[in-house]
């Protein structure tokens, strides 16, 4: 590294070596991809399609890695083992066990409101 680079990387504030542990990972970020601005105050509706978009893309992932080793082991290439196929295809039904739960909470939830709702209006 040149004295050029350095002093670039200290004029930004930046140390030169940063160790892998102390950058931030972007893997573990969560981006919602539906906003609770739009549902009028109901943020339990955004909280629950979020769950449910996250749990489906899951989902899509874990479906693209079975189907391209299904298509490797065709062409002769090494199949994953039994327990990764096995434990892939917990994960999705723990995905879609999850993303069902979200909806029926959220499903029970509205029933208690308008529930209560009725209560109060009698």
């Amino acid at each position: 590294m040149n004295t050029a680079d350095s002093t670039q990387l200290a004029s930004d504030g930046k140390r030169g070596a940063v160790s892998e542990f102390e950058e931030s990972n972007h893997y573990n970020d969560r981006y919602n991809r539906i906003s609770a601005q739009p549902l009028l105050g109901d943020a339990g509706a955004a909280h629950c399609l979020n769950h449910v978009h996250r749990a489906l893309q899951g989902i899509a992932v874990v479906n693209t890695l079975l189907t391209n080793d299904r298509y490797s082991s065709d062409n002769g290439c090494e199949p994953l083992d039994g327990y990764m196929t096995g434990g892939l295809h917990s994960a999705i039904q723990a995905l879609a066990e999850m993303a069902i739960d979200k909806i029926e909470f959220y499903a029970d939830r509205i029933d208690e409101v308008q529930q209560e709702n009725q209560a109060v209006s009698q």
